[in-house]
């Protein structure tokens, strides 16, 4: 089992193989009383992992689990090597998440084997609050509560993300050779997806290789905390029928330290329907400002707005990277194509082309 700095010795000490982790057996363990019976179903849209809601018999326990275990898929599982996807959501919850005030699920058990690419989480299920549609979209009430949960996560580790030094994951993938990559992948991109989006946003993706060595796309010459670096609406939760009062954030595999508006522009150009994010970008962008301020974060609307602008091109970079690197089938291909011509007219309405041609 590899051992992620400063975490003490987990029990059970073993990381499960995918089967074991979904075992009454297994999960008598992290959950420190017998488990007399536990009944797996598949939930969620993850491409790096798998996901499961685990119904659970026994005293002294909840009525069940959210299990994520390594991808069945060998193509998305060697992606998850690669970008280090298991270890750093073992890191999260591990080290990070018990310092957080943003909203994240309770982990009853975290562990990633380097070696066999194992990886295990065993979270609290929040299945009584209500998932967000990554192609339905949130709307204006939705958004705002994701944000004020980002603007928690991004005041909590505010200039101490250097505390964690296994969160630097980008020091080779600098916008020039990121250039590079976009140049590689848009053709085959277009290729294949370009008769299904909007010519304007064709034209984005067109034209964005010739942009990309100009875009730092982790802001890594902005203020610094802890990034999300995939927050989108299939990984939160909101609360259900009782008030849309706070959000939950998921799925950590993807988090890095850089500028917290990389998070805001992806998220928001995304996640919410073109319509209502041209509505309501102006007055979440300031909320995530006044956020900040109220932890005592000196973060101007203006300053935030100029951000949020330059990091709409957040989104087409995501694109760009899942489709090269994740076997799609027909449901992700779908929630693909949306992110992809959401960002294309978030960078359109923006004007953001233009910031870094100058």
């Amino acid at each position: 089992m590899t051992t992620l700095p400063g975490v003490a010795t987990e029990v059970p000490t073993g990381v499960p193989t995918r089967t074991e982790a979904l075992s009454a057996a297994w999960l008598s363990g992290p959950l420190r009383s017998p488990v007399l019976n536990a009944v797996a179903e598949p939930i969620g849209h993850g491409m790096m992992a798998d996901t499961f809601r685990v119904a659970l018999t026994g005293d002294g326990m909840p009525s069940s689990v959210v299990v994520k275990v390594a991808a069945a898929d060998g193509t998305s599982r060697r992606a998850a090597r690669i970008y280090r996807s298991y270890e750093l959501e073992v890191g999260f919850y591990r080290e990070l998440a018990p310092e957080a005030t943003a909203r994240v699920p309770l982990c009853h058990w975290a562990g990633w084997d380097a070696v066999t690419g194992d990886y295990a989480l065993v979270l609290e299920d929040l299945g009584a609050g209500r998932g967000g549609d990554q192609l339905l979209g949130c709307d204006g009430d939705q958004a705002a509560a994701a944000v004020h949960e980002l603007a928690l996560l991004h005041a909590d580790f505010w200039d101490g993300a250097e505390g964690y030094p296994w969160l630097r994951r980008y020091g080779a993938d600098d916008p020039a050779t990121f250039a590079e990559f976009a140049r590689g992948v848009v053709p085959g991109f277009l290729e294949r997806f370009g008769g299904r989006l909007s010519a304007e946003v064709v034209g984005v993706f067109e034209r964005f290789p010739a942009l990309a060595h100009r875009y730092d796309r982790k802001g890594q010459d902005g203020p610094q905390t802890v990034t999300h670096g995939d927050l989108r609406a299939d990984n939160l939760i909101f609360d259900g029928a009782g008030g849309l009062t706070r959000a939950a954030i998921l799925d950590w595999q993807n988090l890095y330290r850089g500028n917290g508006l990389v998070d805001l522009g992806y998220f928001l150009g995304t996640s919410m329907r073109t319509s209502d994010r041209r509505e309501h970008e102006r007055d979440l962008v300031s909320a995530y400002a006044e956020g900040l301020r109220a932890r005592g974060i000196p973060a101007g609307a203006d300053e935030c707005w100029d951000g949020y602008r330059r990091h709409s091109f957040a989104g087409i970079c995501v694109v760009l990277r899942s489709f090269d690197a994740i076997r799609t089938d027909a449901e992700r291909e779908g929630r693909l194509l949306v992110m992809a011509e959401r960002s294309g007219r978030q960078v359109l309405d923006l004007g953001a082309e233009p910031i870094l041609q100058n």
